[in-house]
């Protein structure tokens, strides 16, 4: 679904770098992600969409003193709403599954 993004929520920041992790059980490398994400500055923000693990590691992360959220699907519901497309049954199904 990520790469039908047309409109992104992030277009705005300064910088932002993309860190790919698997689509499903991303908790598998949980150790890794927090590792990867506390090697950056502390003046980063992160954003993640990692289904629950997200919630895990920005939790952690803000214990450690970063900035760090669980944005979900707002990537995908920016770029639906910019779309206009129609919230309807099928379309939700569809985009509430993982990517």
């Amino acid at each position: 679904m990520f790469n039908e993004i047309e409109h992104d929520i992030f277009s705005e920041a300064a910088q932002k770098e993309v860190i790919l992790c698997p689509r499903l059980h991303a908790y598998r490398i949980y150790n890794q992600i927090i590792e990867k994400a506390l090697s950056y500055s502390d003046d980063y923000v992160f954003c993640f969409i990692l289904g629950p693990t997200a919630t895990v590691a920005a939790y952690e992360l803000a214990e450690k003193g970063r900035v760090a959220w669980d944005v979900g699907h707002v990537a995908k519901d920016y770029d639906a709403f910019m779309k206009q497309l129609p919230v309807d049954s099928p379309r939700m199904q569809k985009f509430w599954q993982p990517d």
